[in-house]
């Protein structure tokens, strides 16, 4: 039999030290540490001095693979299984578009502005519960999930913390209808996190918080106020540290542009010396500010958003600077299918109208139906987002290294710059400088975490 390497391996040479390296594969995910010996084996197609033992361990993680395998018909495979896979029913339940803070980069102020609901509507309906509740247990019996993943977006969710109970407990009455692993989430700004609302939090196992810190207190106050002004870190970061101590799961948001870059590092350091290092559910996740398709402040975008470089050597700079301060961080490389390439993810609103992805909340262009309507209608409309492929118009997406991780760019950024979804956001040249240090970081963080919710490293380095 013989064999090629991969055309989604990356390397990195002489990492963790001199005589190894590490190969990183953008389609499966794995990560290898293998001696140089190796590296330099498959890079010259000499494959004769590999034990059988290594062979076996490289051909597993993908690295290689049958000289006569189509690599292009693999992707498409994996994409096509994994866009309509339905072990998973994923909802975000946009709870209210009602918020108690004015944050300088909201994307959902626009929206707002341009429906009016927040003066209209500022939970579900009693006839829109109902029929929620309908929709769902409706596309359980169709698609026979294993897993419910339900999360309560805003606006703020615990402004209405009886609708969030009721909701919850509506869901978990599905998921135990129908014998269903459930995975109950909720984003939420943490300034309102009263007795109460932690206690609605435990009972209906909502385990995951997604919360956000944005700079030490001066900063994070100037762009994420209280409608008052008043600022809300002082709240948020009690919030932050009463929940990871009762057991919670809590992703920190930090979202980065050029107004508050240099004071991340601050933060951190208070998180370090505050009894987050080493913390097995508390974890950094860095995200970048960009402009939404309801920005209404279009200003603020254009003076503060990073450019592709200055992105990339944000998240190098803080996801090192946050692991040698001992804290977890999420995984730096991302990727994946968004919700917006999965049939079986649906942003809802209040309206009980159907997105396709969060930041999109409100327009048309992401508009798949509405709870209300037929099932197979809202799976037609849905199908023409899920096979949106222009990557497959253009051959250096069909043979480029980092389609796996980027699928031609992100929708909604597209259609942003470019008028249309049928075109692309060309990201090689940045994956090129970004991918083989954030390789580098991945590593670490396993290493340093072995049992974090990363996935591990495998290895044939002595």
């Amino acid at each position: 039999m013989k064999y090629k390497q991969s055309l989604y391996n990356v390397w990195v040479p002489n990492y963790p030290q001199i005589g190894s390296s590490l190969v990183y594969n953008t389609l499966q995910r794995n990560l290898l540490c293998v001696p140089s010996i190796i590296e330099d084996a498959i890079l010259k197609c000499n494959l004769s001095g590999i034990s059988e033992k290594d062979l076996n361990i490289l051909l597993s993680n993908n690295i290689l693979i049958e000289e006569d395998i189509d690599e292009g018909k693999i992707f498409k495979n994996w994409l096509s299984r994994y866009s309509i896979d339905t072990q998973t029913l994923g909802l975000t339940l946009i709870t209210t578009y009602t918020c108690n803070c004015r944050c300088v980069y909201c994307y959902e102020d626009g929206v707002r502005k341009d429906t009016q609901t927040e003066k209209t509507v500022l939970v579900m309906s009693e006839d829109k519960i109902k029929k929620l509740s309908i929709w769902t247990d409706n596309l359980v019996k169709l698609w026979q999930p294993r897993t419910l993943d339900f999360c309560f977006h805003g606006g703020e969710p615990s402004l209405f913390p009886n609708f969030v109970d009721r909701i919850a407990k509506l869901m978990s009455e599905i998921a135990d209808k129908n014998n269903l692993n459930r995975d109950f989430s909720i984003v939420t700004n943490c300034t309102l996190m009263t007795d109460n609302f932690i206690k609605i939090l435990k009972n209906n196992k909502i385990n995951r918080i997604m919360t956000t810190l944005d700079g030490p207190e001066n900063i994070h106050n100037k762009r994420r106020p209280f409608y008052s002004g008043k600022g809300t870190f002082t709240q948020t970061f009690k919030s932050i540290k009463r929940l990871v101590k009762e057991g919670f799961r809590v992703f920190l948001g930090v979202n980065i542009d050029k107004g508050n870059i240099n004071y991340i590092p601050e933060l951190i350091d208070l998180l370090s010396t505050s009894g987050f290092a080493n913390l097995p559910n508390f974890s950094i996740l860095l995200a970048t500010v960009k402009e939404g398709p309801h920005a209404s402040n279009p200003y603020y975008f254009k003076k503060n958003v990073f450019s592709n470089s200055g992105q990339m050597n944000a998240f190098l700079k803080l996801y090192r600077y946050a692991l040698n301060k001992k804290i977890r961080i999420a995984d730096p490389i991302g990727g994946g299918l968004c919700s917006f390439r999965r049939m079986s993810s649906y942003i809802i609103d209040v309206e009980g109208n159907l997105y396709k992805c969060i930041t999109m909340a409100g327009n048309k262009e992401a508009f798949v139906g509405n709870i209300s309507e037929p099932i197979n209608l809202i799976m037609r409309r849905s199908a023409q987002f899920i096979y949106m492929e222009s990557w497959q118009r253009k051959k250096k997406c069909r043979v480029c290294t980092y389609l796996p991780l980027c699928f031609g760019g992100c929708p909604q950024q597209v259609l942003l710059k470019k008028g249309t979804y049928n075109n692309i956001l060309c990201a090689k040249s940045y994956f090129d400088r970004y991918l083989p240090e954030a390789i580098k970081i991945k590593y670490d963080s396993n290493i340093l975490f072995p049992k974090n919710f990363n996935s591990s490293v495998d290895t044939i380095c002595s």
